[in-house]
This record gives structure tokens, sequence and C-alpha cells, in this order.
């Protein structure tokens, strides 16, 4: 009988990229590390996912499912599903201090603490409940 084996290897993210002002459209070098892991952090968060095949099936966070279900049962999802998007991040540590807002649209503004080996990044996304 032969048996393959296979060896893996675990790539760390790189800290060294582009960061992007949506709003004005520009893009340049990140004025820290910690602006690299927040922009990924919120690339993430706003990244529906397995909706774009090349981000790969393990990126992104889905949301759509949530929407009319109960509000005590997104608190709880919401919670596992953006912790389970960024475990991916081999420089997060710690994903904590939950924030929930109702939004008068009937959405729900999220905020976190994402703890990360650099410092911490607070973030804020908004679902549709």
């Amino acid at each position: 009988m032969n048996i393959k084996t296979s060896r893996v290897e675990f790539a760390s993210y790189s800290s060294n990229e582009w960061i992007v002002d949506f709003e004005s459209g520009d893009n340049g070098q990140p004025k820290s590390i910690l602006d690299a892991v927040a922009q990924d952090v919120r690339f993430a968060l706003s990244t529906d996912r397995y909706k774009w095949p090349i981000m790969g099936s393990n990126f992104g966070v889905t949301f759509d499912d949530l929407i009319g279900t109960d509000y005590n049962y997104i608190r709880s999802e919401v919670v596992r599903r953006i912790r389970d998007a960024l475990s991916i991040d081999d420089r997060i540590l710690q994903v904590d201090d939950f924030q929930f807002t109702p939004l008068e649209d009937s959405g729900i503004l999220i905020s976190c603490v994402v703890q990360t080996t650099f410092g911490d990044v607070s973030v804020s996304t908004t679902i549709q409940s």
C-alpha cells in the first residue's frame, strides 16, 4: 500500500500592505502596523463569506440569514460569527467587549474591540435584523 503525505505550511498575514481610504479613493502605506491589521479586520467584517470565490471560503462573515430572526439569537450568533471570521488571522488574539445598539431602521450596530499582537482596534459593523 502506498501512502502519500503532504507537507502543509501555514503562512502568517502580512502587515506590510496598502491602506485604502474609501472616502477619498487614495491609498498609501499604513501609518502603523496596527492600521494595517485594522483594515484587514474591517475587510473581513464587510465581506460576505462564500460570495466571492477569489477570497476563499474562510474569509469574511455572513449575516444575511439572521435577518428576521430573534434579537437574542442574533446577538449570540453575531459574536460567534465575528470571532470565527477573525480567527484565521494569527495577529488577532481575542475579540471582546461586544456592544449592540438597535437602530431606528430595524438594524443593529455591533461594536467590539479586537485585541491584536500590535494593540487594540475598535471596530463596528451594521446588520439588518
